[in-house]
């Protein structure tokens, strides 16, 4: 995404931040006055106004809170709501943010909230026809006052995410509650609001419940099934800030970024699932680094607009991550080209921000943990900025000098597409002519496509991208250029917004819903796809946690864990099944050689089949998925039957890559028959192997 470069996100120092509060929120009484003194707005304006001084209230009050800077986001997001005419939006991303600093208030806040929400929307009725207010949030769990639809529903789910998030950071267990809420949410995706709602007050009265079982097992004193951790639990998981036996340059599992920013341990989520590389979201600015261009002093750990500096960055970064950083020019280029205003100063800057974080010993950032060996040349350049090439060239020239070891990789180009969702070829050949053919080997090592989309089979599109660009590449000499796509992913929830409509080609207002279960599948379909095509190295993104603009696109739900935001969401720092997924599939394929997967052919339509062989071993795997979603109508909850060879073995173990909400996996023992393992696939892929 082009405007990734200009956003700098970390965590703020919260003593800062908390003046920072107290100036832009305005309680010394300027600033906010024009948003707060329209006597003649509607109701519901007047109360998310209301809602929003009860905000400051509650920030001023709790300065010192670890939650202060997402409450900030949350307020600042709520503001664009109400500004774009979206108040009760607003309204409930306030209650959010207020939650975040003081859930008790929040709940009593929010039942008020809703309830004069309800009214004020009811005014216009006779006297005897006002609605109920259908959900009582001081008194969750109890029966429904006579309304049962999605407006209910989702004023329970939003008290269901406080509780929730709540238990959970307290180190309570949650799972018996986990287990009525994906009950409801199944309900309420085939328009049952009426079972819904039972099952959501359900886990509302078991959160509230006294007497809860500590962390690691149920009520009845079961252990958590393997696997599962859920939200900062994670960070009990990993203990130590260093990957053992690494760094892993031949692992094709990243994620753009790996760093979850309002975490105790902003990596705790990537090393429990296995990420090896980070796409870090803090560009290397010149203009951040260098802030006086007529001066060479170098500024390496200055705050970036508010968040931690680069110096802080990187000794976040735990040892044995590899780390991908892009470099950019910005501010400092000629108007809208790619071209530096100071060529000689440019390359200077270069030369010291690899120097100084390369690890070899030299003029090295004290410190230094998870050196800096792959470097990316700014981001998604547009197919007609020629000058782009230039840029590149000059760039990966002082990369090299400082550190001759380090990959470079160009700029990641976007597929431009038509309404229809098909690659532009006007734009193909442009990125051909201005970046590939201007390329050379001496000034890159790694060709970098960036691709999104639906999880109901866009993964499949981009063999005709990579087949175009690999065959490019080819044909200038530059064969041995890696192709790596350092974006990729879809979403789960409902994204709406200009942003979706762009990625996913579909009219306003179109319906976007994804399940989790579907993102999760299309995770482990994209991984495996793409590396059988020769891509060496595949990122998911946008952010292992969701989260990029926080108004509700795209971008906002591609993440593996919640934010706590928008509907579909099951709490801040909960995982999605997507990221049990992920986990799985690195943990199974880690001692695999993912450079050699061999597409076995089937006679089944929409099947797919991939064997995947140990280094210098016999040992192979299987990863098998079925599209269901291209049958008929008819046929697409009907399992599919497949056989597999299977020879010199006696068993197989199936596993089912879509897991339980918390994780839970589930594999079945099959006999192998005449050298072959007859095996059901429905909608979730399966990892098969021998069984012990």
């Amino acid at each position: 995404m082009t405007r990734t470069m200009t956003k700098r996100m970390g965590v703020v120092n919260q003593m800062a931040l908390a003046a920072i509060v107290l100036w832009a929120i305005g309680l010394s009484g300027a600033g906010w006055a024009q948003k707060e003194g329209d006597a003649s707005a509607p109701n519901a304006k007047q109360q998310v106004l209301a809602k929003q001084r009860e905000f400051k209230q509650v920030a001023a009050a709790n300065p010192d809170s670890p939650e202060l800077a997402a409450a900030m986001r949350d307020y600042e997001t709520a503001v664009t709501a109400l500004e774009d005419g979206r108040p009760e939006e607003a309204l409930h991303i306030l209650n959010g943010a207020i939650a975040r600093l003081s859930p008790g208030a929040a709940q009593k806040s929010s039942a008020a909230g809703d309830k004069s929400s309800k009214s004020g929307d009811e005014t216009s009725k006779p006297s005897g026809e006002q609605s109920k207010s259908g959900s009582e949030p001081s008194k969750a769990g109890s029966k429904s006052s006579g309304r049962a639809d999605k407006a209910t529903w989702e004023t329970s789910l939003r008290q269901f995410k406080r509780l929730h998030t709540a238990k959970v950071e307290q180190g309570q267990d949650a799972s018996a509650a986990m287990n009525k809420y994906g009950e409801a949410e199944q309900m309420g995706q085939q328009g049952d609001w009426v079972g819904a709602q039972s099952k959501i007050n359900e886990a509302i009265a078991l959160l509230q419940a006294d007497g809860s079982a500590p962390a690691g097992k149920s009520a009845a004193g079961a252990k958590r099934p393997s696997g599962a951790s859920i939200g900062p639990q994670v960070a009990s998981v990993v203990s130590s800030a260093v990957i053992a036996g690494g760094p892993y340059p031949n692992s094709p599992f990243g994620m753009h970024p790996a760093r979850s920013e309002d975490t105790a341990d902003p990596y705790a989520f990537a090393l429990d699932i296995g990420v090896r590389f980070d796409r870090l979201r803090s560009y290397f600015m010149w203009g951040e680094i260098q802030q006086d261009i007529n001066q060479r002093v170098y500024v390496w750990d200055a705050p970036l607009k508010g968040s931690i500096g680069y110096d802080t960055l990187m000794l976040s970064v735990p040892q044995g991550m590899c780390v991908v950083a892009n470099i950019s020019g910005a501010p400092y280029y000629n108007g809208d080209s790619f071209t530096p205003v100071d060529t000689e100063a440019y390359t200077a800057f270069v030369r010291a921000v690899v120097e100084r974080y390369d690890g070899d010993g030299v003029q090295d950032m004290p410190g230094l943990k998870a050196p800096i060996k792959y470097w990316q040349v700014e981001n998604e350049p547009l197919p007609g900025q020629a000058d782009y090439a230039d840029l590149l060239r000059i760039t990966a020239t002082a990369i090299k000098a400082a550190d001759p070891a380090a990959t470079v990789l160009a700029a990641g180009i976007v597929p431009m597409m038509d309404s229809r969702g098909r690659f532009s070829p006007d734009a193909l050949r442009i990125y051909k002519k201005n970046m590939i053919e201007k390329m050379s080997t001496a000034a890159v090592d790694v060709f970098d496509i960036h691709y999104y989309g639906n999880a109901v089979g866009d993964y499949r599109k981009f063999k005709d991208l990579y087949d175009y660009y690999r065959q490019a590449l080819d044909q200038q000499g530059l064969s041995s250029v890696k192709i790596w796509v350092t974006e990729m992913g879809t979403y789960s929830g409902a994204p709406q917004g200009k942003e979706t409509e762009k990625v996913m080609h579909v009219p306003a207002g179109a319906s976007t819903y994804q399940s989790e279960a579907l993102q999760a599948a299309d995770v482990l379909k994209r991984y495996v796809f793409t590396l059988s095509l020769g891509v060496k190295k595949v990122f998911l993104a946008f952010g292992l946690k969701e989260g990029f603009e926080n108004n509700g696109n795209f971008f906002d739900m591609t993440g593996l864990v919640f934010d706590g935001r928008f509907a579909n969401d099951r709490g801040n720092n909960v995982p999605k099944i997507a990221y049990y997924t992920y986990k799985m599939m690195a943990e199974k394929l880690a001692d695999y050689d993912m450079s050699q997967i061999e597409s076995i052919a089937v006679a089944r339509k929409n099947v797919s089949v991939y064997k995947i062989s140990k280094a210098n071993s016999s040992e192979y795997l299987y990863v098998a998925w079925w599209d269901w979603f291209n049958e008929p109508q008819g046929l697409q909850g009907v399992a599919c039957r497949v056989e597999l060879p299977f020879a010199g073995r006696t068993a197989a173990a199936i596993t089912q890559a879509v897991t339980g909400l918390q994780g839970q996996r589930t594999t079945e023992r099959i006999p192998v028959q005449d050298n072959k393992i007859p095996i059901q696939l429905g909608q979730s892929p399966v990892f098969v192997e021998r069984s012990n």
